[in-house]
């Protein structure tokens, strides 16, 4: 295939995966007033949701695509974004069709069929994500049988999805006219594919622990983002509110998204190591210090006031006001030390012109570097005087 029908695939796709997000959201509010029944949540939650997932996919996914052609993980993200938009707009137009006003679109009872079970058709690609990343081949030959055990269980959840015995997936009052299988059959090959992925995963902690310069960064945005993007699911799932949770999850994936593509195109740019270790300094420094401050503001005001309701919180304002400029010392202390003087720009330029004022005319150049190398605290300098020296 040449690479203008390649880029026009990937583009045609991602076209179509648009045009069914627009379908989706103008059925959605036509059929808004009807209770759906696979969700608790607000029918707009749920479109922001899964748009903003499957859109981030298909953006990420025909960037892959028509930046690096041959690797597959373009074309994989491009057609899960596709798979679930079209699982969205046939639910959404069977809902019209069947609930809205029935009878007045064609083939509702089949779209409606086609929306319990379309969903199924991305599984055997999402093995391939995992198995795949970054470079489009498998880590060694010995993951080839989990790969192909996870085709297949992905192959066989396709082909018994459509003839679950039954009510369909979104229309619980609908039973499915093709339902044959014992819905604890398809239950138990689905939990046999979810271990599957689980191991094709793993593959990712293999590269991670084997590889080495380049790939190793790749690999470091993903894992990174892909922990993220667990730990909300598990955390958010039991832990927080469902309304935080719903508003969270949508926005990990894109996280999630937006590692891989940084991972495949941009990975040469950045250190990785660096930002998460300064980004988890700089949280909980963060944190700390707010904790610190509301603590001693809320003990200041009970020690200042008994327990009477309206001098407590009057009291805790006055000790807030207070140590206010004690908490932005310590914030400022924070930045200063993981960031260097780039947060105050007239010290670091006069600190810049103090170093280049003192050193003598062949250190001029390793003079400056350095300077710049402490205002931006910089782990390490790249650079020696020797080589600077040879390079002149």
């Amino acid at each position: 295939m040449s690479s203008g029908i390649r880029t026009w695939t990937a583009w045609g796709l991602c076209a179509l995966t648009v045009v069914q997000l627009v379908g989706t959201a103008i059925l959605a509010v036509l059929t808004r007033a009807i209770p759906d029944p696979t969700s608790s949540h607000s029918w707009l939650l749920n479109l922001v949701d899964n748009s903003l997932i499957t859109a981030a996919l298909a953006i990420v996914g025909v960037l892959l695509a028509t930046r690096r052609p041959a690797n597959p993980i373009g074309w994989l993200l491009t057609g899960v974004a596709f798979v679930w938009s079209t699982n969205d707009f046939t639910h959404h137009y069977a809902r019209y069709a069947l609930e809205h006003a029935p009878g007045s679109l064609p083939a509702g009872l089949a779209t409606g069929w086609f929306a319990s079970w379309n969903y199924a058709l991305a599984f055997p690609l999402l093995p391939l994500l995992f198995l795949l990343f970054p470079d489009g081949r498998l880590p060694s030959p010995r993951w080839r049988p989990v790969g192909w055990a996870a085709a297949g269980a992905a192959v066989v959840l396709v082909v018994l999805s459509p003839l679950r015995l039954g009510p369909l997936e979104y229309f619980p009052t609908i039973r499915n006219p093709t339902g044959l299988v014992p819905p604890v059959v398809v239950i138990a090959i689905g939990l046999s594919f979810a271990l599957l992925c689980c191991a094709c995963a793993a593959a990712l902690l293999v590269r991670l622990r084997q590889a080495r310069g380049d790939e190793r960064q790749q690999l470091k945005w993903v894992s990174a983002a892909g922990i993220l993007l667990a730990a909300e699911g598990v955390v958010g799932g039991f832990f927080l509110p469902s309304r935080i949770h719903e508003l969270l999850s949508p926005l990990t994936v894109v996280a999630f998204a937006a590692a891989i593509a940084v991972a495949v195109l941009k990975y040469r740019l950045y250190d990785i190591d660096v930002i998460i270790r300064r980004s988890v300094v700089y949280g909980s420094l963060t944190a700390a210090i707010a904790a610190l401050y509301l603590m001693a503001a809320a003990l200041g005001g009970v020690a200042l006031s008994g327990r009477a309701a309206g001098p407590g919180i009057a009291a805790a304002l006055a000790v807030a006001l207070g140590l206010a400029p004690a908490r932005a010392w310590l914030q400022r202390a924070a930045d200063r030390l993981l960031y260097g003087e780039r947060r105050d720009p007239l010290q670091a330029v006069t600190r810049l012109g103090d170093h280049v004022a003192v050193a003598p005319g062949p250190d001029l150049l390793a003079a400056l570097l350095t300077g710049v190398q402490q205002a931006v605290n910089a782990a390490e300098p790249a650079w020696s005087g020797p080589m600077i020296a040879g390079s002149a």
